[in-house]
């Protein structure tokens, strides 16, 4: 067999060389500006921003951290203006929890109000949200999961007809009393083809109920009511409702929302067994 040519044997190739590493050289300190006469400023440096704070403002779209000088210069500048909301407490009424708050309720703080079931959580809310709107200055907005707003009238209309100068509560209109005087007086009307008569006029026209309506025209158009539904008012709902809200009052304006469990109720985390069954039979 005739011997096969010997392939060329190809060089191989040379390493590429690594270039040496050079020492890190420090960063050359800015010269100070110089003031007139030619030597270093006087003036002090100016304050640096907190590293990351316009960052994380930037890619969140909320408020950054602050110094607590800022946040000195910035409460210098609130009481200059007579802007003076966060020294003044909305008194909520009920002197004895006044005192024990510290004056009433105060900007941007949460009250909860706990107690066991029929205790009068509701009722105690809901009066705290009249004496409230009651006062010219500021606006209540009443957000209820478990009664329409008409129940709330009724209550109020229940309340406003007690003398708050007596301790005897006998003397006011109870609930079912008030149903009775509604639909009777409503069934004789219309017994005299009489189509026109309305809840204020049967109510103002009544000796146990024309005082509260003239108390209630008072405050009504401060004191805001809404029947919520679980499945639809979520916390973001009712935070873009109370931004709209405040907007439109100025800023005046308590948010009391009955009761907190509902609105913590989402699709992603399923409410307790007890909250789903009643929501079911409500809803």
């Amino acid at each position: 067999m005739p011997a096969l040519p010997d392939k060329p044997i190809s060089p191989q190739p040379s390493p590429t060389p690594q270039r040496p590493v050079q020492p890190l050289q420090s960063r050359p300190q800015p010269t100070p500006p110089a003031n007139a006469q030619g030597g270093p400023s006087d003036q002090p440096p100016a304050p640096r921003t907190p590293r990351g704070a316009a960052s994380t403002q930037r890619r969140s779209g909320g408020p950054a951290p602050r110094s607590l000088s800022q946040v000195l210069r910035e409460a210098d500048r609130m009481v200059v203006q007579g802007e003076l909301d966060e020294y003044l407490p909305v008194p909520t009424g009920f002197d004895q929890l006044d005192r024990l708050i510290g004056g009433g309720l105060r900007r941007t703080e949460l009250i909860l109000l706990g107690g066991a079931q029929g205790i009068g959580k509701t009722i105690t809310a809901l009066q705290m949200a009249r004496n409230l709107a009651l006062n010219e200055a500021t606006y209540a907005f009443y957000i209820s999961y478990e009664h329409s707003e008409v129940h709330l009238l009724n209550r109020l209309i229940c309340q406003e007809s007690i003398d708050p100068t007596t301790s005897d509560a006998s003397a006011g209109i109870r609930l079912k009393d008030l149903h009775n005087i509604v639909v009777s007086k409503r069934a004789r009307e219309w017994v005299r083809n009489d189509g026109n008569v309305g809840l204020q006029q049967i109510l103002s026209q009544h000796p146990k109920t024309a005082k509260a309506m003239e108390t209630i025209n008072r405050y009504a158009d401060r004191l805001i009511l809404m029947k919520a539904s679980p499945a639809v008012t979520t916390l973001n709902s009712i935070r873009e409702m109370t931004r709209q809200i405040a907007e439109a009052t100025g800023g005046k304006m308590v948010l009391f929302l009955d009761y907190l469990q509902k609105s913590l109720s989402t699709r992603n985390a399923p409410p307790t067994k007890t909250t789903r069954s009643r929501s079911s039979l409500k809803d």
